[in-house]
């Protein structure tokens, strides 16, 4: 449903057909000014999103499969213009990290550990950064709070997708030049960074955080 300015439902449509035992998240995905519904069923991992043309009707629906299932998924920007997914897995202690073009092809997809059980995961934009855009030196992204639950410390961490290209290795050269026989060696290069920014110690123990 939307609404008028009187808060007068505007436009209705309902959506059938829908069988999973789908977790929602509304927001824009496709970076295309009005939002999308991103669904994920945990117990096979799915996910599918639904868009909408200006009165509401379904006017596209993508569907990936087996991004993992069990898991919690998060939302946020992870340094592109438009939103990305993170899977936080606490079994195995990893995450996925998931992000989608304007057309909602998945661009990337990053695995990496993370953090197992005992912690609890906010994301958002927390950290201070009014010095940063000033100096034009900002980290286009939210950040990732994360709580222990047993110690208390809470801990930020910042991840960026980055540009993925194939660096060639110019050692190759000299042995080619001496007639060695050599295939062309090249290196793989992912600008992706994870990293933990800043660690506090608060007197939460065993609470929830919002």
């Amino acid at each position: 449903m939307d609404f008028d300015s009187n808060l007068l439902v505007n436009d209705y449509q309902e959506i059938h057909n829908l069988q999973g035992n789908w977790m929602v998240y509304c927001d824009d995905f496709a970076n295309a000014v009005s939002g999308q519904i991103l669904l994920y069923d945990p117990s096979n991992g799915n996910v599918q999103i639904l868009s909408f043309d200006g009165h509401l009707a379904l006017s596209g629906q993508r569907s990936y499969s087996h991004l993992g299932t069990n898991q919690v998924l998060y939302v946020g920007h992870f340094g592109m213009p438009t939103l990305s997914i993170m899977l936080y897995d606490p079994q195995n202690a990893q995450s996925t990290f998931v992000g989608f073009d304007q057309s909602l092809d998945i661009v990337h997809q990053y695995l990496t550990k993370s953090w197992d059980q005992s912690q609890q995961i906010l994301v958002g934009a927390f950290l201070d950064r009014s010095r940063c855009v000033q100096s034009g030196d900002c980290s286009r992204g939210d950040d990732i709070l994360v709580l222990d639950r047993k110690t208390g410390q809470v801990k930020q961490y910042i991840f960026t997708f980055g540009r993925q290209f194939q660096v060639y290795d110019n050692r190759a050269q000299a042995f080619i030049r001496q007639g060695i026989d050599t295939s062309e060696h090249i290196d793989s290069v992912d600008t992706t960074t994870f990293k933990l920014v800043t660690t506090l110690s608060t007197p939460i123990r065993d609470e929830e955080i919002y």
